[in-house]
């Protein structure tokens, strides 16, 4: 089988995946600006209309008591202090434009389609973990309504997906996709990180405590056994300082400091290989590629020496030719047995995108572009086994006493859905199998592109790739009735939570990418 499993043309997607970054229309913010309260209390309005009871008490009634905080802190202000009244609306603003920005496009028939396909692939990703017997059995959730589907929205600028998870202010998780996003359906992949791991991990009390936690053990006792060898023993670290000083720690601890960093992170592409499969790490490259310089995938990372106490200093995202490598070696412990086949073709145009082979170095730079240090990329790839069988393979506490992979895995039936959507796609055939789910359409339509890309006509084809795709991604939602009124709701998480504005305004700013 390993030998049938071909690529496309990398070049012709690449360009492909820019135009249609480049062409992407913004979507509208009625919030930007505001000066009244009105545009504000027009969306809590457009939101009991719109969404069903289950979200109204943990959801709009949220955003209604944010309206009326902020009315209340305006009559308290002296009629003359603008100032301060544009402080008020700004943080009103920062809110609803995340938060309301999926009641907006609800209403909106310009984006409706497109936005109840996204709702339909991020509610089957969300749905893979929470609905798992033994999740719900023994793992405890720090968020007040693990019934509630996350909500999405196309993004009002270009900084990438990210996710505001679900917190005890504001109990349901937003999923934003920057818009330029919107009209290519593969950029959709990014979603199995961001719902199956962000939106997940952040609702589960201790997972990533835990997940840390064993990861640092497992890296010290691999060290400890030989199991881990590298070629230095130690790595000099600079620190802020009248003159450049550095500290000078061994492998086995800078190791333990960059992946406490780098963890969320990796973790949620892990579970964005469990969600749609080989596909992701395609798409994933695929999308880092198009906005990188050069269309290199980035051999360096940024170190920042005002945060070196603690072991911090790190960006959080590891760096793109690491990230490549260890999903690959991730991808390879999958349960579908053409892993390893994909893996290395992956891995071959990593090599192709960095000039024919792989860097020897990985290194970080100050805030002004200096190198400060590198580290052989050898002595990455020593570790990258031990940070894979961490994440998918550990039994957690937090999980029940399951690993993430015992929960949302990739099978070979995924994997034969896929291929079997894919060649719909691409003959514009939007009736597909019942046991299809919207995660095989994503990842299907990256399959579909990489297909087509040696054809003719490659442009008219992925245009059709998309809309096929998500004509067959509204069908679902519309067949599954996603945010019908339903008069008898599911069992209540709660009551309405006590809302802070204040406390969810920092909750907006500290949102995951």
């Amino acid at each position: 089988m390993a030998n049938k499993i071909k690529l496309g043309n990398f070049s012709t997607i690449l360009a492909r995946a820019k135009l249609v970054l480049s062409n992407g229309k913004r979507v509208a913010d009625p919030f930007k600006g505001a000066t009244t309260l009105s545009v504000f209390k027009q969306a809590v309005a457009d939101g009991r209309r719109l969404l069903p009871t289950r979200y109204q008490q943990r959801y709009v009634d949220v955003l209604e008591q944010v309206v009326l905080q902020a009315e209340q802190a305006l009559i308290n202000l002296h009629p003359r202090d603008g100032a301060s009244r544009r402080v008020v609306l700004e943080q009103l603003q920062d809110i609803f434009s995340i938060a309301a920005a999926p009641i907006v496009q609800l209403k909106s028939s310009q984006h409706q389609r497109e936005l109840k396909a996204f709702l339909v692939a991020i509610s089957n990703i969300y749905g893979r973990f929470i609905n798992d017997d033994q999740v719900q059995k023994g793992a405890r959730f720090n968020i007040l309504s693990p019934d509630l589907d996350p909500l999405g929205a196309f993004g009002h600028d270009e900084s990438g997906p990210f996710t505001l998870p679900a917190s005890p202010d504001m109990p349901v998780a937003i999923v934003s996709k920057p818009a330029s996003e919107m009209n290519f359906l593969p950029f959709w992949a990014a979603d199995g990180h961001e719902v199956g791991g962000h939106d997940i991990y952040g609702a589960v009390q201790g997972f990533e405590s835990e997940l840390a936690s064993t990861l640092e053990s497992n890296i010290r006792a691999a060290f400890k056994s030989g199991r881990i060898k590298t070629a230095a023993a130690k790595v000099n670290l600079p620190y802020r300082g009248l003159f450049t000083r550095y500290q000078t720690v061994s492998m086995e601890e800078f190791m333990v400091r960059v992946w406490r960093a780098w963890l969320p992170e990796a973790s949620s592409d892990h579970a964005g290989l469990g969600n749609i499969g080989p596909m992701y790490l395609d798409a994933l490259m695929l999308l880092l590629t198009a906005v990188r310089p050069n269309d290199t995938l980035s051999r360096a990372g940024t170190f920042d020496r005002k945060i070196f106490a603690g072991g911090g200093g790190f960006e959080v995202h590891p760096v793109d030719v690491v990230r490549v490598l260890l999903n690959a070696e991730a991808m390879k412990v999958l349960s579908f047995k053409d892993g390893a086949a994909y893996a290395q073709l992956l891995v071959d145009r990593l090599k192709d995108n960095q000039g024919g082979a792989l860097p020897a170095n990985i290194s970080w730079t100050d805030r002004h572009g200096k190198v400060v240090f590198d580290v052989a990329l050898a002595d990455f790839q020593a570790v990258l086994p031990v940070v894979v069988e961490t994440v998918m393979k550990s039994k957690l506490t937090a999980l029940a006493g399951q690993a993430f992979s015992d929960i949302v895995n990739w099978e070979d039936s995924d994997e034969a859905i896929v291929v079997a959507v894919a060649a719909k796609l691409l003959a514009g055939d939007t009736k597909v199998a019942e046991n299809v789910e919207p995660r095989h359409v994503v990842a299907a339509s990256m399959l579909a592109i990489e297909q087509a890309s040696t054809q003719p006509k490659f442009t008219s084809v992925s245009v059709s790739i998309h809309d096929a795709g998500i004509t067959i991604l509204k069908e679902m939602y519309d067949s599954r009735c996603l945010l019908c009124s339903i008069t008898a709701p599911a069992v209540q998480g709660g009551p309405t939570p006590l809302v802070d504005m204040s406390r969810l305004f920092k909750h907006v700013k500290n949102r995951r990418s």
